[in-house]
């Protein structure tokens, strides 16, 4: 109904040559297959990986903290 639940992201700076962010992305998204101990601790020893996601995936996130702001602001 509601889709994955987000953790906090990775970010990298947008003024980074593109070819490291590609290299960090990889390093990232094959981490739990390439070495599980370093994922175990990057990830609190859980979850399914890391995967690449762009903005709108943390829309909903966004929507809804901008919601509970405005409200407090209301009372």
């Amino acid at each position: 109904l509601f889709g994955p639940i987000p953790n906090g992201p990775i970010v990298m700076r947008k003024d980074l040559p593109q070819e490291l962010k590609y290299l960090l992305r990889g390093i990232f998204v094959s981490l739990q297959a390439e070495d599980p101990e370093i994922y175990e601790q990057l990830s609190a020893g859980g979850g399914d990986g890391f995967t690449v996601v762009g903005h709108d995936f943390y829309e909903r996130i966004i929507r809804l903290r901008q919601e509970e702001r405005a409200a407090r602001r209301a009372n």
